[in-house]
């Protein structure tokens, strides 16, 4: 059967499933998307076995029925050399695809849409919902201090726990810490405490899909999976096996020292100290003084930069050491005007938050230079 299709109705929920689908993979069906056209929808699915990504697109206007898997690169650059409101039939004989639009004609190599590995719903799922908006907010200004490839498996994802009527996220690599929370607007099945550790892809690929829509989303687990749905796409990852360690123990309940600083001010002194910093270590030196905060940057070549950023400082001086990228992702995440910066001594890590919330906290670890 021949069935008839705008390019864009089935290029968009192509593309959104596309980050998941590799060239090169063990299994060669996972370099395919799924493909399914029925009456007046198109649904396109990509896994990696760690990640699922399901799009729908409804209103397409296309009859009939076709389920089958495709190459997804290949098939998503065909699409892309199309121009928008060109028509494309699609018809399957045997495992062939053949597309037509216009005077071009392309004839792929498919595999058997049964063959398709898919991930089912969690079992017994405790689920959750809150805002896409608020969700998106959470995970952009946490994500960052996720581990890369760390022995400690459990440390590269983000830790998403439920504490009362707020749903918590906790990254960390070790050196550096980011918590967040925000609202739940509904709960069903979760106990206070209850959490979850998403992989990092799985977290990455959120972060490029989920919108700054103000509307309530689904977020469901059970022991093996989280998936988020959220209407026209439905992201399923596995979780990550471990203990997330005791995260409570290592941010700072009190400080000898506290320092209200700007924080465009602050971010653009770092930014300029860095220019210098030494490109292996990216130390700088905090210098907490009377005449106010001066940031140090130095390399191996005896270069040296340093700013002023005055503020209201009584204590006593001293002199700190910190990873400037690190100080710089947590500035860049942060939306506040004002910040506090509260630390105990040289030796301690520093706390930075924005003084009256406490919706978004981080932690940085002292490092000697």
């Amino acid at each position: 059967m021949n069935i008839t299709v705008k390019r864009e109705h089935i290029l968009k929920p192509v593309l959104a499933v596309l980050g998941v689908v590799e060239r090169k993979q063990t299994m060669p069906i996972l370099s395919n998307i799924l493909i399914n056209i029925g009456n007046d929808f198109v649904s396109a699915t990509g896994t990696d076995l760690e990640v699922e990504l399901v799009a729908i697109e409804t209103g397409t206007g296309a009859t009939g029925e076709l389920k089958t898997t495709v190459p997804g690169r290949k098939f998503a650059d065909i699409l892309r050399s199309f121009p928008e409101g060109q028509e494309l039939t699609l018809a399957l004989e045997g495992d062939r695809l053949h597309l037509k639009a216009g005077r071009s004609r392309f004839n792929l190599i498919t595999q058997q849409a049964d063959e398709f590995p898919l991930v089912g719903e969690p079992e017994t799922p405790s689920q959750a919902r809150v805002s896409e908006r608020k969700l998106r907010e959470l995970i952009r200004r946490t994500h960052f201090s996720m581990a890369q490839n760390d022995v400690r498996y459990y440390l590269n994802g983000l830790r998403i726990e439920f504490t009362g009527k707020s749903m918590r996220a906790v990254a960390t690599d070790g050196h550096r810490l980011a918590l967040g929370e925000i609202e739940i607007e509904s709960s069903e099945g979760i106990q206070d405490g209850m959490g979850v550790i998403v992989p990092r892809k799985g977290i990455l690929e959120l972060e490029r899909l989920i919108s700054d829509e103000e509307r309530a989303i689904r977020i469901a687990f059970g022991a093996n999976h989280l998936r988020i749905d959220l209407g026209e796409l439905i992201i399923t990852t596995k979780l990550v096996e471990g203990r997330f360690p005791d995260y409570q123990s290592v941010i700072p309940k009190d400080g000898r020292h506290r320092l209200p600083i700007n924080r465009e001010r602050l971010r653009l002194a770092l930014s300029r100290a860095a220019i210098l910093a030494n490109e292996k270590m990216r130390g700088v030196r905090l210098s907490f003084e009377s005449q106010g905060l001066r940031v140090i940057g130095h390399n191996t070549e005896q270069e040296e930069a340093e700013d002023l950023v005055e503020v209201n400082y009584e204590g006593e001086s001293f002199e700190v050491g910190f990873n400037v990228s690190y100080l710089l992702d947590v500035l860049n995440a942060m939306e506040d005007r004002e910040i506090e910066l509260l630390i105990s001594d040289p030796n301690s890590s520093c706390l930075i938050d924005s003084g009256g919330g406490r919706s978004y906290r981080y932690v940085i670890m002292p490092m000697r230079l």
